[in-house]
């Protein structure tokens, strides 16, 4: 044949007898399994609703034949029953993927990508905005203050040994000033570190969707409304602290990919504050 398509039995060859039990179909069968021989081995499943020719019947037992059309191979064979089967409706969801990587952005103190890290999607910009905005006020003003203090501390430390002619007393006052200086430097990275924790728990307050990085730092978030959103990740374990404030906008079911050293942040999420 040179028909791109030709009409066949479904089996082996062009006719092919099969074995099917007796066994009527109900709403709830939705189709028929074909055996190779009574109680023998599967050979298809087709549409309970499917026309069949009953050839022989004994012993509970129908033999039967189904007519149907398959393609041909441009080489003239029949594709495989696999290859013939249509691929799945692909399922809308209710929104759309956004997704991107916490590579490393220009300015930070390393140049690893930001993998392990949750990944918050937050809404409620306008409101999430002032609260950060009334907060950064607060956390710069007692950084401010812990600075200055270190700054005078600093000076005091430097006169320290030159305080007294008696060199026992201008030692004990500039190790005094060496510890005044040491904890008021505590206090102010630990005042900051405490800021950063209520950033992340003020997201953390307007968010609507997780994830965690990969190694690679790729995160994905699935379903997402069209709306305005911003992600936001951070990364403040030991000395370094970095963190990722992106704008997104979702107007459709079309998946948003975004990259952070093309798109320009929305700020730093700590206030620059080190």
């Amino acid at each position: 044949m040179t028909m791109r398509s030709h009409k066949v039995l479904l089996g082996l060859g062009l006719l092919v007898l099969l074995a099917q039990r007796m066994a009527p179909a109900t709403p709830e069968t939705s189709e028929r399994v074909l055996l190779d021989a009574p109680r023998g081995a599967w050979v298809a499943s087709v549409r309970a609703d499917v026309a069949l020719t009953v050839v022989e019947e004994r012993d509970g037992w129908r033999k039967v034949r189904i007519e149907g059309w398959t393609t041909t191979e441009p080489d003239g064979s029949v594709p495989s029953a696999t290859a013939l089967i249509p691929a799945a409706p692909t399922t809308r969801t209710a929104g759309a993927t956004v997704k991107g990587a916490l590579v490393p952005l220009p300015g930070q103190q390393t140049d690893t990508a930001g993998a392990g890290l949750l990944v918050l999607l937050v809404s409620d910009l306008e409101r999430l905005g002032t609260e950060h905005r009334t907060l950064g006020e607060e956390c710069r003003d007692g950084a401010l203050k812990r600075e200055a203090r270190v700054t005078d501390l600093e000076a005091a430390l430097r006169t320290a040994l030159n305080s007294s002619d008696n060199f026992t007393t201008a030692a004990r006052a500039h190790d005094k000033a060496k510890a005044n200086l040491a904890a008021a430097r505590k206090d102010r990275a630990d005042y900051v570190e405490r800021c950063r924790e209520r950033a992340d728990a003020l997201f953390e307050g307007h968010t609507v969707k997780r994830a965690v990085s990969d190694a690679r730092g790729g995160f994905e978030f699935q379903e997402v409304p069209a709306g305005a959103y911003w992600v936001v990740a951070f990364d403040h374990h030991g000395e370094t602290a970095r963190a990722w404030w992106l704008e997104c906008r979702v107007s459709s079911s079309e998946a948003v990919v975004l990259d952070p050293r093309a798109a320009a942040p929305v700020g730093d999420p700590y206030w620059g504050l080190r």
